[in-house]
Parts: structure tokens; C-alpha cells; sequence
């Protein structure tokens, strides 16, 4: 059994007069957000073991520490800044085989669309920030398809989960 994430970035800072909104940060809630996930991924039985990022500094600043909670390698994709759900996918069926937990941290309004496509259930009309999405497949990554995942859970920082 195969599982992934879906993960949207922590919430953001307001974009800088003469700043590309790639080169938005995280705010100082977003931040804490990614803090206390880390230390949430650190107490997991089943741990990543690989995580996809978009190239956003604000997914970058996500991404690692969930990786660094994890032990897990960290690959930076500029194709998931504002991917499409197709992008999702097909980066998805793209892991290595030998990794059975996988995770895609990237952006609105592409993963949100991706979750409520991976296992034809309404997941969430709009990940909130640090939301994560679970699913799992009994399948190989290359084989992973829209409407054959089951979704597992929707954790999210207000939601307390991330609490140890």
C-alpha cells in the first residue's frame, strides 16, 4: 500500500512592493505552522520517505521542515509552482518506486482540485494553508490515476492535530 500527501504551503507574508509573489516567505503563523508539523512528522509511524516542493520560497520553507521531520529526501520542482491537477499526477506517478510514502507540497488552487479529483470525493472546497490532504493506493506510483486513491484524512493547523 502505497500513501501521499497533498500539502498546501503555510500561510504566506503579504507580497513586498516590487516582490514576485515565488519570492513570498512565510509569515511568522506560518512559520509556527511548519515548526509544529515537523515535530508532528517526527512521531509518525508511517513517515514520508520522499517530498516534492514547488520552487515557491513559501513552499520551499514548508517542505523542508516536513522533510527534515521525516528523514526524507526533499526534491524541488519548479513545474508545481501553481501546478495543475494533471501536473500533480503526473509528478506523483513520477516517484521512485522504491518509496511508499510520498508527499507534494505546492499551491492553490491546482492541489485542491487534485484532492477532490485522486479519489472522486469532495475533500475540501480550498485547502487552507498547512493542510494536509492523506490518500493511500494499492498500486505502483506509475499506475496511480485520478478517482483511484482512498482518502484517508484532512489534517489542518486549526484542527489541533498537529499538537504533540
Amino acid at each position: 500500500m502505497r500513501r501521499f500527501w497533498l500539502v498546501r504551503h503555510g500561510k504566506a507574508s503579504n507580497g513586498e512592493l516590487g516582490r514576485a509573489d515565488h519570492e513570498r516567505r512565510l509569515s511568522a503563523r506560518g512559520e509556527r505552522d511548519a515548526s509544529a508539523v515537523q515535530a508532528w512528522c517526527e512521531h509518525q509511524n508511517k513517515q514520508l520517505s520522499w517530498v516534492w516542493c514547488s520552487t515557491a520560497c513559501r513552499a520551499v520553507d514548508t517542505a523542508t521542515p516536513i522533510a527534515r521531520g521525516s528523514d526524507a529526501q526533499l526534491v524541488q520542482l519548479p513545474e508545481l509552482y501553481l501546478a495543475s491537477p494533471e501536473v500533480i499526477l503526473a509528478t506523483l506517478q513520477s516517484t521512485p518506486t522504491e518509496v511508499f510514502n510520498a508527499a507534494i507540497v505546492a499551491h492553490n488552487p491546482g492541489l485542491s482540485m487534485a484532492a477532490n479529483m485522486m479519489s472522486n470525493t469532495l475533500v475540501t472546497s480550498n485547502l487552507v494553508t498547512l493542510a494536509i490532504a492523506i490518500f493511500e493506493f494499492d498500486a505502483d506510483w506509475c499506475d496511480l490515476q485520478f478517482g483511484r486513491a482512498q482518502f484517508q484524512q484532512l489534517l489542518t493547523p486549526k484542527s489541533g492535530h498537529f499538537r504533540i
